[in-house]
């Protein structure tokens, strides 16, 4: 028994297995189904009298039911199943026979070497495919694939598909598991194989089967509804709606629903914001629960799709230093195809194409290449067309032009860039990290070069003086806001004056002296009228100006002979208008300044001031 009991039934590792053309040895084991175990073997191959171990894939037939006999690796079943495992294996030979012949039509079909029978039981030979399977791309993507890395995907295995229904065969069991990348020689991989027949049924010309056990076989969110009931007659919708839904699964990343919950609004809007109306009408065509709603054929189904001019994953290009082989499409547009692409084979040429020379040992087969290839409005260029101007993503920067040929190579050997046209198309590969060289100057006259440097120091100093024109206007607007903030502090101070000068201003018009009666009368005629002296003052911006026009009238009045005239009403009421009209604050004496404060008017009449007295009794002031 195998040492993996997860295998139960599995030759052990190590095991020879006799009967083909070479003896195989049991290395690992791949998988196990209800119908056989496939593992991976090695044979010791002699190429030019050189021995070495070369890896394929061996496929058992070793169904459900059956055991090992005595000596670990003879099938043996029981004789219930008898007539079953008879009749299965004889389709399991069919079955590779069939594939070995298709195999050669098709690169994207999984190679078969060779069948034949050992152990009580048949084996059939395929090579080893490990370049990992699709849903393994997907998940090293990081992202699902882009509509154009979907499709040439989609072209090679479709294709692969057609050939194998045009030789009456149903593979019944297509999904992301069963495309396999084959690894190319730099150990990347490049093309897209179909594998797994295990379940497939095959037909005669009038689509009746001729594989005397037809299975039942399904893998839920990839086989139609109707598959669930058997396959009984050719019909290539089986396969149609398995390849839809791998499609779906290339584009979102996701598995779809078993075919009976699928929902088409579901699947519209996953598929809508990702790619093209065309394309989404197509995947969901394809899944349609109704058999008769989907495509008759891989053909019509293409057909449903955008068409596509990107060449398929695998493609050869040949270029005039190198070969390049597509390993994906990454963009497509109406003006060119952008693939990723490595050097095919090892060789790459120089300029001089009689002269050749081996790149394995510099590196060379590791590199990647980003390959452009034109498009005319989105079509393929015919062979024998002119070759068209046209645009390019990075052609400013690798500094080409439709007209401008040539091949740049590395100090170390190999292509870094390379501009051709096969078969009336152009080409542009561009080593993945490629810095364009510098330009090369032309020689210039003097008077040019002179001229320039005038135009760059006319920029230079056009540039200056608009950085100092910004700064003085910023200058001048930091003033002005600054002039604007002194002014209206400067106004709540002169508010806040206006209000601690009104007392002064009643003493000022108090301290007339007075050696009578008649002196005391001015006073009753000036203090009932409150108003006045309040307007007057309230009006006036700068309030302490009412000391300029009545300073002068003080050093008049103090003779009593000018009593009548002081009496005077006219000559009192011309004494405010004037007041307001020009005041003047640099006038006032320094006398009258002296009585104005309350209290230094109280401290010089307790003194002895008799003016000082005279004034508090005139205001009411208790001094004594």
């Amino acid at each position: 028994m195998a040492d993996n009991k997860e295998y139960e039934w599995a030759l052990p590792i190590g095991t020879t297995i006799n009967g083909g053309q070479y003896p195989y040895e049991v290395v690992d084991v791949l998988g196990h189904g209800g119908f056989g175990i496939t593992y991976k073997v090695k044979a010791r191959v002699t190429l030019h009298h050189i021995k070495v171990d070369v890896f394929f894939a061996l496929k058992e037939y070793f169904p459900t039911g059956c055991w090992r006999g005595g000596d670990g690796a003879t099938m043996e079943y029981s004789p219930s199943l008898a007539n079953d495992t008879k009749t299965g294996l004889k389709d399991f030979i069919t079955e590779g026979n069939r594939l070995q012949k298709i195999c050669n039509v098709t690169p994207n079909i999984v190679n078969v070497n060779e069948v034949f029978q050992a152990n009580g039981t048949a084996y059939f030979v395929m090579e080893y495919l490990s370049g990992g399977d699709l849903r393994q791309m997907v998940r090293n993507n990081g992202a699902p694939l882009s509509e154009a890395a979907m499709m040439s995907i989609l072209n090679p295995i479709a294709r692969a598909i057609d050939a194998v229904h045009q030789n009456h065969i149903l593979h019944l069991d297509i999904k992301p598991e069963n495309i396999v990348m084959r690894q190319g020689d730099d150990g990347t991989p490049q093309v897209p194989v179909l594998i797994d027949f295990g379940i497939a049924v095959h037909f005669d010309s009038r689509g009746k089967p001729t594989t005397t056990h037809p299975t039942k076989g399904v893998t839920p969110g990839y086989s139609p509804a109707e598959q669930y009931a058997g396959v009984k007659r050719f019909e290539p919708r089986f396969d149609i709606y398995s390849l839809s839904a791998t499609c779906y699964y290339m584009l979102t990343g996701k598995d779809p629903l078993e075919a009976f919950e699928v929902d088409e609004n579901a699947i519209l809007a996953e598929l809508t914001p990702l790619v093209s109306k065309r394309t989404c009408d197509a995947i969901m065509r394809g899944m349609s629960r109704m058999a008769g709603a989907r495509p008759a054929s891989v053909a019509e189904f293409l057909k449903s799709f955008n068409e596509s001019n990107a060449l398929a994953i695998g493609t050869v290009v040949p270029g005039t230093a190198c070969r390049y082989m597509i390993k994906m499409v990454i963009d497509e547009t109406p003006g060119y195809v952008h693939y990723q692409a490595s050097p095919a084979g090892g060789d790459e040429r120089e300029r001089d194409p009689n002269r050749t020379r081996d790149m394995r040992n510099r590196g060379n087969r590791s590199r990647l290449y980003d390959l452009y290839e034109q498009l005319n409005d989105g079509k393929r260029i015919a062979a024998g067309d002119e070759p068209r101007s046209w645009s390019l993503p990075l052609l400013d920067k690798a500094r080409y032009t439709p007209m401008q040929w040539g091949v740049q190579m590395l100090k170390g050997g190999g292509v870094s860039s390379e501009y051709f046209i096969v078969e009336g198309t152009q080409y542009l590969a561009l080593c993945e990290g490629y810095k364009a060289p510098p330009r090369q100057r032309k020689p210039r006259k003097e008077k040019e070069e002179r001229s320039e440097q005038l135009i760059i120091m006319r920029q230079k100093a056009k540039r200056w003086l608009k950085i100092a024109l910004l700064a003085t206007a910023i200058a001048a607007l930091t003033a002005l806001a600054v002039w604007g903030v002194t002014k209206l502090l400067s106004n709540k101070d002169d508010d806040t004056s206006q209000q601690s000068d009104e007392p002064s201003t009643e003493v000022l018009n108090d301290s007339i002296p007075a050696a009578d009666d008649a002196a005391a009368a001015v006073t009753p005629n000036v203090n009932p009228k409150p108003e006045e002296v309040t307007t007057t003052t309230t009006v006036q911006e700068e309030p302490k100006a009412v000391e300029k026009k009545e300073t002068p009238k003080v050093e008049e009045t103090p003779k009593p002979q000018d009593k009548p005239k002081v009496q005077e009403k006219p000559k009192t009421e011309e004494i405010i208008p004037k007041v307001v009209e020009k005041p003047k604050k640099e006038e006032t004496t320094t006398d009258d300044n002296a009585y104005r404060d309350k209290a230094s008017l109280i401290t010089k009449a307790r003194r002895g001031d008799k003016k000082a007295q005279e004034i508090c009794d005139l205001r009411g002031i208790p001094w004594k």
